[in-house]
C-alpha cells in the first residue's frame, strides 16, 4: 500500500531534491557576532530533545559538522561498555543508549586533555586545530530504525551560543522515506545514461567515435556525475552516515572557496616488521581528519602503496582548509597488550584534483622525520581490558606534522636517540615481537633503507619503496 497521499506524491520530486529538512525557525545572530573566523574550538555542546509523540532514539546518532569525521552521541544505540566507530566521542553525556521520547539530552566535546567518558582520547585528537571558519555545516546523522521526532538541537562552542532551533517536528522517517524514493529515481535514471557512456567509451577507445559522439560523451559526463555524487550521498545518509536533518539556513561567513573535487592520500608503510597497524590512522589538514586505515583496512607493508580516496561528502574541503599535513592515529577498541600497536609510515603523498600537492620524499627533513617517528594512539585497551595511557617518547607521536622534524636530533644529526632498555621509558617491543629478534637492515647493494636504529623487536624482510 502506498503511504503518500497523492499531493504528497507530487510534491516528492521537489523535497527530496533537498535531502534532508531544511530548518529556517529561530533564525540565530550572525556567527561573526560572537566568533571570529580564527577561533579554536576548544568546546562543542550539544543538547537535542525529541517530541514526546515520537518513539525512543535507540540508534548510534552523530552531530556533522562537515570536518570529515562525525562527533558521536555516544553512547546513544551502543552499550556503554562499547567504544564509537572513528570520530570524536563525548567527554560527558547526560543520558545512556536511549533517550525516551521528549527527554532532554546534552552531549559534551572538550579538546580537554582530561578525557572524561572518552577513554580513547579521541575528543582531543578530532578538536586538535579545528576553527570556526572551518564548520561547514550543521547536521545529525541516524539510520532511522525508530520513528523518533526531533524537536530542538542547540550547540553552544566555546561556552557561547552557535546555534539554535525548537519547534522543529522532524521525522526521522518521513525524511529517509522521501530519500529512499528519490534514491529510486537516481538509480533508474541513472542505467540508461551510464550504459549509453559506456558505448561511447568503446567508440572512443577505438578510435571510431566522431566530433559529435565525443562531445556527448562530455555532455554525459557533466549529467551524470552529480546524479551519482547525490545517489552516494543519500544512500550514505540512509545508512547513518551522512545527515538526514540539515540546518538548510545556515551559512557560515567565512566559506565561499572553491570546492575541491577530488583528492587522495597515499601510504607507503616502512619494509620492516612492526609497521603495520590494526589502529586507526587519519590525514589531518587544518582542522579536517579524514580516516584512512581501520581494523578492518589496516596499514600494511605488503600492499605497498596504499592509496586511500579522501571523503570530500562526509568533509567537504576548499583549497584554503588545507593547512598542513598531518599522520594521526587513533586506538583500536579490540584489546592488545600494555605495548601499543605502532605504526611506520614511511612516505605520504597528497593529491589534490589531479595534482600532487604534497610529497614527503621531496622534503629531505620531511622523510628523515618520517624514518625516524612510529605513530602510538593516545590511550589504547590492554588484554585485561584496562584502558591505557600513552606517553610518546621523542621517537614516537599521537600524531606527526609535517615540517616539524619529530624525531630528529638537529644539533647532533640523525634520529633522537631511544632509551636504553633500563630506562622505564625504553620502548617495549610490540605484541608478537621480541627484542632478541630484532636486527640491523639487510639491504641489497646500493639500497638506502635509512640508517636509524630500528625499535626494539623490528627487522627488515624485503627491502623496497614506492
Amino acid at each position: 500500500m502506498n503511504r503518500f497521499s497523492s499531493s504528497t506524491q507530487i510534491a516528492i520530486p521537489i523535497i527530496a531534491m533537498m535531502l534532508a529538512t531544511a530548518a529556517t525557525a529561530n533564525a540565530d545572530p550572525p556567527i561573526d557576532q560572537h566568533f571570529h573566523a580564527n577561533e579554536l574550538v576548544e568546546s562543542i555542546e550539544v543538547f537535542v530533545q525529541t517530541q514526546v509523540d515520537g518513539q525512543t532514539i535507540s540508534e548510534p546518532v552523530a552531530l556533522d559538522l562537515g570536518l570529515g569525521f562525525p562527533l558521536w552521541l555516544h553512547p546513544l544505540g551502543r552499550d556503554p561498555a562499547q567504544f564509537a566507530p572513528f570520530g570524536a566521542s563525548p567527554t560527558h553525556a547526560s543520558v545512556s543508549e536511549v533517550i525516551a521520547p521528549g527527554e532532554p539530552a546534552t552531549f559534551t566535546f572538550s579538546s580537554d586533555t582530561d578525557s572524561g567518558a572518552d577513554a580513547l582520547r579521541s575528543c582531543t585528537a578530532m578538536l586538535a586545530d579545528v576553527r570556526l571558519s572551518d564548520i561547514s555545516r550543521v547536521g545529525l546523522c541516524a539510520d532511522g530504525r525508530s520513528d523518533w521526532v526531533l524537536d530542538s538541537i542547540k550547540i553552544a562552542i566555546n561556552g557561547k551560543p552557535f546555534v539554535s532551533r525548537t519547534g522543529l517536528n522532524s521525522h526521522i522517517q518521513d525524511e529517509q522515506a522521501l530519500a529512499q524514493v528519490r534514491l529510486s529515481e537516481l538509480r533508474s535514471g541513472t542505467i540508461p545514461i551510464i550504459e549509453e557512456a559506456q558505448s561511447l567509451e568503446e567508440l572512443v577507445r577505438s578510435g571510431l567515435a566522431t566530433d559529435d559522439e565525443e562531445q556527448r560523451l562530455r555532455d554525459i559526463a557533466e549529467t551524470l556525475v552529480p546524479m551519482l555524487q547525490e545517489q552516494n550521498r543519500i544512500e550514505r545518509q540512509l545508512a547513518g552516515n551522512y545527515p538526514w536533518f540539515l540546518l538548510g539556513d545556515f551559512q557560515s561567513p567565512w566559506r565561499n572557496g572553491h570546492p575541491i573535487s577530488s583528492m587522495t592520500v597515499t601510504l607507503v608503510a616502512a619494509a620492516h616488521t612492526g609497521a603495520n597497524t590494526h589502529n586507526f590512522l587519519y590525514y589531518q589538514t587544518g582542522g579536517r581528519k579524514y580516516s584512512l586505515t581501520s581494523p578492518t583496512q589496516p596499514l600494511d607493508s605488503d600492499v605497498r602503496p596504499q592509496v586511500f580516496p579522501i571523503d570530500l561528502i562526509g568533509g567537504p574541503a576548499t583549497a584554503a582548509d588545507l593547512r598542513g599535513h598531518s599522520i594521526g592515529m587513533l586506538g583500536d577498541p579490540a584489546p592488545s597488550n600494555s605495548v601499543p600497536d605502532r605504526a611506520h609510515v614511511s612516505r605520504m603523498i597528497v593529491e589534490v584534483d589531479g595534482r600532487v600537492v604534497y610529497d614527503s620524499e621531496k622534503n629531505e627533513l620531511d622523510r628523515l622525520s618520517l624514518e625516524a617517528v612510529r605513530l602510538i594512539p593516545p590511550a589504547h585497551v590492554d588484554a585485561t581490558g584496562d584502558m591505557v595511557r600513552n606517553s610518546p617518547i621523542a621517537r614516537e607521536a599521537f600524531v606527526w606534522h609535517a615540517g616539524s622534524a619529530m624525531g630528529l636530533d638537529l644539533v647532533g644529526g640523525g634520529a633522537a636517540a631511544l632509551p636504553a632498555p633500563t630506562d622505564k621509558t625504553w620502548p617495549a617491543p610490540e605484541q608478537g615481537l621480541t627484542h632478541e629478534d630484532s636486527s640491523e637492515a639487510v639491504t641489497d647493494p646500493g639500497e638506502d633503507t635509512g640508517a636509524f636504529d630500528l625499535f626494539p623487536g623490528e627487522s627488515f624482510d624485503v627491502p623496497g619503496g614506492l
